[in-house]
């Protein structure tokens, strides 16, 4: 990503989480009710902020300087939540290992092997590049 964005004429922004490094409340994380403010919601919105604030250091009035977000694993799932309430504050998102339908209760319902389904495809399935064993190996496991 280093390299990639010093090709690009880059700027590169790690968000932080609310409630986690030093956006830790302190404190007040133990106030009743506090935790009411952690949820994905006040997080995405936090992530638009922080684009906007960014529009207006670098005098971005008519959001010609594109916005893309990566993230993987619950940073890709904050991201392409955030693309799906608020399509216009990022101009794309990769979002790797991102299982944003991984949840009991979805309709369709959600099959918990579906991991273990994927990962043993990818380990044994046409142009996987695995051994021949290693998806018996794998089951076996």
């Amino acid at each position: 990503m280093w390299g990639l964005g010093a090709r690009m004429n880059a700027v590169l922004v790690f968000a932080e989480h609310r409630y986690y490094g030093k956006s830790l409340p302190g404190e007040r994380l133990a106030a009743p009710g506090c935790l009411v403010y952690l949820t994905t919601e006040q997080a995405t919105a936090d992530y638009v902020a922080l684009i906007a604030a960014l529009r207006r250091q670098y005098s971005d009035t008519d959001n010609a300087v594109p916005f893309i977000g990566f993230g993987g694993s619950y940073g890709g799932m904050l991201g392409a939540w955030m693309r799906m309430r608020y399509p216009d504050a990022l101009d794309g998102m990769v979002a790797g290992s991102a299982p944003i339908l991984s949840f009991e209760g979805l309709a369709p319902p959600y099959d918990p092997e579906t991991y273990w389904k994927i990962v043993a495809r990818g380990a044994g399935g046409p142009g996987s590049g695995a051994a021949a064993p290693c998806a018996s190996n794998l089951r076996s496991a």
